[in-house]
């Protein structure tokens, strides 16, 4: 008996907004996965850009389903978003959907359902 494997999608997601040179990491979560910055349960992919650039990061092999995607700029590269003494990004952020305010799974999720592409603009507090 032959099973059918589940098509594969690629997700290509365009960082923007970037105002000074540093890493863009980007990471995509799966529904049921803890939706958390500098969370190691998801996957994540980076890019390294210069002032003004726009950059962008490909993730393959996805199934149809519901993600969201949490991207920070990690200015002084030292592999975790700055935070300050009540949790507000000191460095810039960006979400799937480009919520503003707290961002939760719900707000930021999407739907996969065929290879796609999306924009997020980094905000800097």
């Amino acid at each position: 008996m032959l099973s059918a494997k589940p098509q594969a999608y690629t997700l290509d997601v365009n960082i923007t907004g970037i105002i000074e040179n540093g890493t863009v990491y980007v990471q995509l979560f799966e529904e049921g996965q803890k939706f958390k910055v500098n969370s190691r349960e998801c996957l994540e992919n980076k890019v390294r850009l210069n002032e003004g650039e726009k950059g962008s990061v490909r993730f393959e092999g996805l199934e149809a389903g519901t993600y969201a995607i949490m991207v920070y700029h990690d200015q002084n590269n030292n592999g975790i978003l700055e935070t300050n003494f009540i949790g507000m990004p000191q460095e810039g952020v960006g979400t799937s959907n480009n919520v503003k305010g707290i961002p939760s799974f719900k707000k930021c999720q999407f739907r996969i359902k065929s290879s796609m592409s999306m924009e997020i603009e980094l905000v800097y507090f």
